[in-house]
């Protein structure tokens, strides 16, 4: 009888998280916050082509999984990577693509706009002869 009550109760209890239909977008969410946070690390130590390439796999992933606020964040992080190394058009082609998606993320993140604008004008000045 105790096993039964013990079995009731685990169903009870633990297959709602089990069976969450979101769990798996939830944690490639985590994942792709996970590879923004060391890719910044990365940056900030001067190993841009770690932090570069963890940027790429964050946005992918937060891409696939609709999470378009980590995809913005990984397509700025690139485009920091490539001003970095004087690739201007791709900076500027990161900065557009993060706006590109802004419908989606405004909400949560309003003055983040703004700044991606300010610095796609930087990088597109820089582009100018």
């Amino acid at each position: 009888m105790f096993w039964i009550i013990a079995i009731v109760l685990f169903a009870i209890f633990v297959s709602p998280l089990l069976l969450d239909p979101r769990r798996a977008q939830r944690r490639n969410a985590n994942t792709a916050d996970d590879l923004i946070a060391q890719a910044g690390s990365e940056y900030l130590r001067g190993m841009n082509d770690q932090a570069f390439m963890h940027y790429r796999q964050a946005r992918d992933i937060a891409g696939a999984n609709g999470a378009y606020l980590l995809e913005a964040e990984g397509n700025y992080g690139m485009a920091q990577v490539y001003e970095r190394r004087q690739d201007y058009n791709s900076a500027a082609a990161c900065l557009r693509a993060c706006l590109a998606n802004r419908a989606h993320w405004q909400d949560y993140k309003p003055n983040y706009a703004s700044l991606i604008e300010r610095h796609l004008a930087e990088v597109e000045a820089k582009l100018k002869p």
